[in-house]
């Protein structure tokens, strides 16, 4: 693999903003519909880290992302205006129902044809599900190296050194190229984009591939390859005790609070 032009290729989920997530109050549901699908945190940084190591040596930075449906048109130009050169997207409407190995044999067909690559870099886990799986099963798939939980990473000469956060110690290891790498949110602060950044990333390609642009048959169903079946996500039930204190002044209302929770055991003298 040429050194002079490498090829640094992410792996990206869009999410729905746990941040507008918000519960059905009878159900307990969540409103996937009104919350706004993002680039997953972590998947952010996996971008960052391949925009820097593209600034330092060169090269090209490919985005790859499996989707039910297309994505809002502004989070595929933020990707490109983060510094990616190029998205793919791979469109298929049974993805909604795709668990980690599904997701990872269809990433990993769309690495395979996206040609010479030496380094995948992906988010530690999905802000939505955080199962943590789909980095090391693409590798899997791709038969190389992954390393996980990575907060640094170096590259010299096709290879590379990672800084990984262990429970209780971090641990140094070298790996030669073509490795994935799973990093965290230690390892960078995500830029923001700059106007004339934003301006240029409608100029860069977005592709859309199918799944028999990547070898599989037109029947293929991504539910049949999944093992793990979400069968119902639901918010905890919560009970409050709907106290209404009152008072003619705030000094008043706050000793009554203070009371209240002494009482019932929820405030204690050191």
């Amino acid at each position: 693999m040429s050194d002079a032009t490498p090829t640094f290729a992410v792996c990206v989920k869009f999410a729905p903003d746990t941040a507008q997530l918000r519960a059905d109050p009878k159900t307990r549901a969540p409103r996937l519909d009104e919350a706004p699908l993002r680039i997953s945190t972590f998947d952010e940084h996996a971008l960052e880290e391949a925009v820097r190591l593209k600034e330092a040596h060169g090269g090209r930075v490919e985005v790859l992302s499996l989707v039910a449906a297309p994505p809002p048109e502004e989070i595929v130009l933020k990707l490109l205006a983060m510094g990616a050169d190029r998205v793919c997207l791979i469109e298929e409407p049974s993805a909604q129902a795709a668990d980690a190995l599904a997701t990872a044999r269809v990433l990993g067909a769309a690495l395979q044809k996206l040609g010479a690559w030496e380094l995948v870099l992906c988010g530690e886990g999905s802000i939505d599900v955080y199962a943590r799986q789909v980095g090391p099963r693409i590798a899997a798939e791709l038969d190389i190296p992954a390393l996980t939980h990575v907060t640094r990473l170096d590259r010299e000469a096709g290879s590379f050194t990672a800084h990984r956060g262990l429970e209780d110690r971090t641990e140094v290891v070298a790996c030669e190229a073509p490795v994935l790498v799973a990093v965290g949110l230690e390892i960078n602060q995500p830029r923001f984009p700059t106007v004339l950044q934003i301006l240029g990333a409608s100029q860069k390609p977005t592709e859309v591939w199918r799944l028999a642009d990547l070898g599989f048959p037109d029947d293929t169903s991504l539910e049949d390859w999944s093992g793990v079946v979400t069968t119902d996500v639901r918010a905890p039930e919560t009970q409050r005790n709907g106290l209404v204190i009152e008072g003619d002044s705030a000094t008043e209302v706050a000793e009554q609070l203070a009371c209240e929770l002494f009482a019932r055991g929820l405030v204690k003298l050191a």
